[in-house]
């Protein structure tokens, strides 16, 4: 009886872990990808996001939530989510249509202004606006430079000036050291033509700044669905991976640091990269001074990548985890990812491949050393 108790302990045990909602922050075991199996009180998907392309997401540190806008599945979305780590739960903020906000989109940018307490929103493609979920009004704006801001205190969108263009996939982050947000990249919407441009938004104002002849190095040759991070140890941005071209099957594998200060663009030669890719996500990792990256898709566009990966800002080089970790999480691409400090965790929203939220806990100290990846190539010269 007393075995037969036990044994039934440890069943109880392991079927309460696996309920939706018990992974917690304190959960979280290091160096493995957790599903969290969330809850949500959204209309569809059991009251989840669902699976869709091209979200974007951003980190809320005064309400510890991470929030999401637009994507598309069967339509353009317009709708605005928020996910408490804490509480493992989505919460639907703003409906679609949302009759009062942005324009249903896609492969939009969506940036947080710590110094403002507010999110940047702009750029994307809206799409034929028709059929049940079309959003009123948004027809006129297929071509439209908007630029919105959103205040999450309030709950509100307000309209704040335009776009330098309306870019489709384009990079984009946050410096906090001058207020200023970066945008490489992009495919033109409306001549569907892709650029290697570089902007600078004074997020104070929403005005932007292009940069032509103050850059004297060029800029990087992977222009749309990269990855792009502001790394504040080393106050710079990192832009790794992306396609050169709309629709092309050329992916790379290059790396390159942007100066805000100086203005310049710098490529890296280190000894091993990542295999080339595009729609895959990085975030950096304040706490212990690295991005990571995760998932993606191949050069061919025929795979989707389920790789972990370090990049060390300090001493410029990549390192595969992917072999060291105990979970090493499903493929993903559309997806889009966040860092939590509070929880000291990579929140990942796996975007098409499912309908789940994934947490990454980083620790250094508990892998084993001298991880390399027979997978990636060497990094070649310009």
């Amino acid at each position: 009886m007393k075995a037969t108790g036990r044994a039934l302990a440890v069943l109880v045990a392991l079927a309460v872990s696996w309920i939706p909602g018990a992974a917690f922050g304190a959960d979280i075991p290091p160096n493995g990808w957790t599903p969290m199996r969330t809850t949500g009180d959204g209309p569809m998907y059991g009251g989840l996001p669902g699976r869709r392309g091209w979200i974007q997401v951003s980190y809320d540190p005064i309400s510890k939530k991470v929030a999401m806008f637009g994507g598309d599945a069967a339509t353009y979305f317009s709708d605005l989510w928020q996910y408490d780590f804490a509480q493992n739960r989505w919460h639907i903020v703003r409906r679609h249509p949302d009759l009062q906000g942005p324009c249903r989109r896609d492969n939009h940018n969506f940036v947080y202004d710590a110094v403002g307490k507010r999110f940047w929103m702009w750029n994307g493609a809206i799409g034929g606006n028709k059929g049940e979920n079309a959003q009123p009004g948004c027809s006129q704006y297929a071509g439209y430079r908007d630029q919105w801001t959103y205040d999450p205190a309030a709950n509100s969108w307000t309209r704040q000036g335009q776009s330098p263009d309306r870019m489709l996939a384009s990079g984009a982050a946050y410096d906090p050291a001058s207020r200023t947000i970066v945008q490489f990249g992009g495919d033109r919407s409306r001549s569907s033509r892709t650029t290697d441009w570089t902007f600078i938004m004074d997020a104070a104002t929403g005005q932007w700044t292009r940069l032509g002849t103050m850059s004297p190095s060029p800029p990087p040759s992977m222009n749309i669905q990269g990855g792009f991070v502001y790394m504040a140890n080393l106050k710079k941005f990192l832009q790794f991976g992306g396609r050169n071209g709309s629709g092309t099957q050329v992916a790379h594998d290059q790396t390159w640091l942007f100066d805000p200060a100086s203005r310049r663009w710098e490529r890296l030669l280190p000894p091993i990269s990542p295999p080339a890719r595009d729609l895959h996500s990085m975030v950096f990792d304040e706490i212990n001074g690295v991005v990571i990256l995760h998932g993606g898709r191949s050069a061919d566009r025929k795979t989707a990548f389920a790789d972990t990966w370090i990049f060390d800002p300090l001493k410029g080089t990549w390192t595969d985890i992917t072999p060291l970790l105990s979970n090493p999480g499903p493929p993903m691409r559309y997806g889009n990812g966040v860092y939590d400090p509070v929880n000291k965790v990579m929140i990942m929203v796996p975007g098409e491949w499912g309908f789940d939220t994934y947490a990454f806990r980083y620790e250094p100290n508990a892998l084993a050393p001298g991880a390399t990846s027979p997978r990636a190539p060497t990094s070649k010269p310009p």
